[in-house]
C-alpha cells in the first residue's frame, strides 16, 4: 500500500526530475496538479519553489527567443537576447539540481507493477496561452504584450527566489536563488528603461 500513495512533495519533485529545462511550445504545456501544489512542511519550500521557478524561467526564455525575431525595436531585441540566455541557464541550473540532488521518486501501478515517471510543467497553462497570443503579433503590438508579460514573469520569478532565500534550506538551491535574484533585479531595471 505504501507504494501507491506518494507524498505530495515527493510527487512534485518526481515530476520535476522528469522535465527537461528546454522550453516547450504552447500546445505542450502541462498544468501542475493539485498534488504538486500541496506538500508537507518539510519539503514545501523546495517543491513550491521549483514548481514556480522552472516554468517562469522557461516562459521568460521562450518569449524572449520569440522577441528576437518579432520585435522591430533594437533595444527590445538586445534585452530579449540577454533574457533568453540567462533564463535558459537558470532553468538548466534548477533542473540540474533536481537531477543531482533531488530524490529519485517513481510511482508504481498496482495493476501492472510498472514504474511511471510523471512529467512536470515546463509552462503553466496561462503562460502557454500568453505565448499563443504573442505568436500571432508583430512589431509594436508584440512589443507591448512582450514587455508587460516580461515584467509580470520577472516579478513572479523574483518573488519565488526571494521566498526560497527567506524560507528554503538547501544550500545549493539557496545559492542559485541568490545568484538569479541579482540577475532578475538587473533585468527589471533594464526593462523599466525600455
Amino acid at each position: 500500500m505504501r507504494g501507491i500513495f506518494m507524498s505530495a512533495s515527493l510527487f512534485a519533485i518526481a515530476a520535476l526530475i522528469a522535465a527537461p529545462a528546454n522550453a516547450q511550445t504552447a500546445g505542450q504545456a502541462n498544468a501542475p496538479t493539485d498534488a504538486a501544489q500541496a506538500s508537507p512542511a518539510g519539503q514545501e519550500p523546495v517543491a513550491h519553489f521549483l514548481a514556480s521557478a522552472i516554468p517562469n524561467a522557461n516562459f521568460l526564455a521562450q518569449t524572449s527567443r520569440m522577441a528576437i525575431g518579432r520585435s522591430k525595436n533594437g533595444k527590445i531585441r538586445d534585452f530579449a537576447q540577454q533574457i533568453a540566455k540567462t533564463q535558459t541557464a537558470a532553468a538548466n541550473s534548477l533542473t540540474a539540481w533536481v537531477n543531482t540532488s533531488g530524490p529519485v521518486v517513481t510511482s508504481r501501478s498496482t495493476f501492472s507493477g510498472s514504474t511511471a515517471r510523471v512529467s512536470a510543467p515546463r509552462l503553466l497553462q496561462s503562460q502557454a496561452d500568453l505565448l499563443q497570443r504573442l505568436s500571432i503579433l508583430q512589431g509594436r503590438d508584440f512589443d507591448a504584450l512582450y514587455i508587460s508579460s516580461q515584467k509580470d514573469a520577472l516579478q513572479q520569478l523574483a518573488n519565488s527566489y526571494q521566498g526560497y532565500i527567506d524560507n528554503g534550506g538547501d544550500p545549493g538551491l539557496h545559492a542559485i536563488a541568490v545568484r538569479e535574484l541579482e540577475n532578475l533585479m538587473t533585468a527589471l531595471t533594464r526593462l523599466d528603461a525600455l
